[in-house]
């Protein structure tokens, strides 16, 4: 959890660019890092938070894109002349294409949340796709595995699945690559409520059916496309280990609309009223 950078919202002005800037590198770029793409992943980290953050509590602040906000840390934070050797040697097009190549390459853990009778699970819908998927997220420098799927777990949909999680037998699928893990976490009440920690990144959330899902993906609904067979039959093993039975696996089926599943949308409302009332009590994170 990162501390909240105090300013005061009695301030005539707000913060300067620079000043967020510098306070953002001490927060979330370490000294010493690996590799030049390392030092950009950590800072990617800080571009999120200066998002989800700062531009709302502070709309004076200018939007960036990622490689305005890598330009703007080389020209305002003395400290990171590294950057600005990188960016007078070498194309912002060609740092982004290597960057978003050495992401490729970074394993990922997540998440598939159960419901208490083993036939749903909870999916998540990203902004600017209609694609379902389970949460998850790239693994930081040195993290444990299961570390990792819990706290890119609770920034998506804002829950700690850690008493829920069952460490063995994960699901793992190789995309590309990168090696994305799942952990199966079961006997979450459907009632539970799910908020995302972080603003623009996840829009949607929703229990769906398994046997929906499975119709669905025969269907060739590409709105489900990230889910296939071994992934469904994978699901239906743990269910059947967990009721001890044998599983049914994956079958044809007649195809159905998606319209089964209840969703909710979190838009600017929710997180005005999150963020305002975070600042007010001083318990502001990502």
């Amino acid at each position: 959890m990162k501390r909240i950078f105090e300013f005061s919202s009695n301030a005539v002005s707000p913060p300067t660019l620079s000043k967020v800037l510098q306070l953002l590198i001490l927060e979330f770029v370490p000294d010493k890092l690996p590799s030049f793409n390392d030092k950009l992943l950590m800072i990617e980290e800080a571009w999120w938070y200066y998002i989800d953050v700062y531009r709302l509590l502070y709309p004076e602040l200018p939007r960036l894109e990622f490689i305005d906000f890598v330009k703007q840390i080389a020209f305002c934070v003395p400290t990171q002349s590294l950057l600005q050797n990188e960016l007078n040697t070498t194309s912002p097009d060609i740092l982004l294409s290597d960057f978003n190549n050495f992401k490729s390459t970074i394993p990922c853990y997540g998440a598939i949340l159960m419901d208490e009778d083993l036939q749903h699970v909870l999916a998540v819908q990203a902004f600017r796709t209609t694609r379902w998927g389970f949460p998850k997220g790239k693994m930081k420098i040195k993290e444990d595995p299961v570390v990792c799927a819990v706290r890119e777990v609770e920034e998506e949909i804002g829950f700690n699945v850690l008493p829920f999680l069952v460490k063995e037998n994960p699901i793992e699928i190789i995309m590309g690559k990168k090696k994305v893990t799942y952990f199966f976490c079961h006997h979450i009440p459907l009632t539970t409520p799910f908020h995302p920690k972080t603003r623009m990144e996840i829009h949607k959330i929703a229990w769906l059916d398994i046997d929906d899902i499975t119709r669905e993906v025969i269907a060739k609904n590409p709105d489900f496309n990230f889910f296939n067979q071994l992934m469904i039959n994978a699901m239906l093993t743990f269910v059947a280990r967990q009721k001890g039975i044998e599983p049914k696996l994956l079958v044809l089926d007649t195809p159905c609309n998606s319209s089964y599943f209840s969703e909710n949308s979190f838009g600017m409302e929710y997180f005005s009223k999150l963020y305002t009332n975070a600042f007010k009590t001083g318990s502001l994170h990502r």
